[in-house]
């Protein structure tokens, strides 16, 4: 009976791990730079829903007086030219709670925007791209604020005139 071949794979860099333990599969560099780029992505996604945990915290101290979104990446609709879709970023009043949440919308929806879902839970690529538009969030609470005082003013004074009437 002939000894077990001790094939060794060609693409290894290294082959020593697979001559010590010949059926364990060895690591190849392709696959040892996929767990590293996997681990350090793991601790990057982590670290960015911390943040975005922090900034959530802050756009609520602003005490929004309602639902305020921003669009970004604005493209046309694949297939369906003249129709533009988008995605938004949003502090929205949801199941009770201010929370920072990701949508889509599209030219053609009258209704509330589709996948309304906090940011924390969105896919990775969502949360990288939606970062850049917290700033213009944060400035257009506090933009929709400043301009909902003259209406303020407004009911102050018909109120008033009303009571005034008695």
């Amino acid at each position: 009976m002939p000894a077990p071949s001790r094939r060794i794979d060609p693409i290894l860099k290294d082959n020593s791990q697979q001559l010590k333990e010949p059926n364990k599969p060895a690591v190849t560099d392709i696959t040892r730079r996929l767990n590293e780029a996997s681990e350090t992505l793991a601790a990057r996604y982590d670290a960015l829903n911390e943040q975005y945990i922090r900034a959530e915290v802050r756009l609520k101290s602003l005490k929004p007086i309602s639902d305020c979104w921003i669009k970004y990446n604005i493209e046309e609709s694949p297939g369906e030219p003249h129709i533009r879709c988008w995605d938004l970023i949003g502090l929205v009043k949801l199941e009770g709670k201010w929370r920072l949440v990701h949508a889509t919308d599209s030219d053609h929806n009258n209704e509330l925007p589709f996948g309304i879902k906090p940011l924390v839970e969105c896919p990775a690529e969502v949360r990288v791209h939606a970062a850049a538009e917290i700033r213009r969030l944060h400035e257009k609470i506090i933009r929709r604020k400043e301009q909902h005082i003259p209406e303020v003013d407004a009911a102050i004074a018909e109120v008033k005139s009303y009571c005034d009437e008695i």
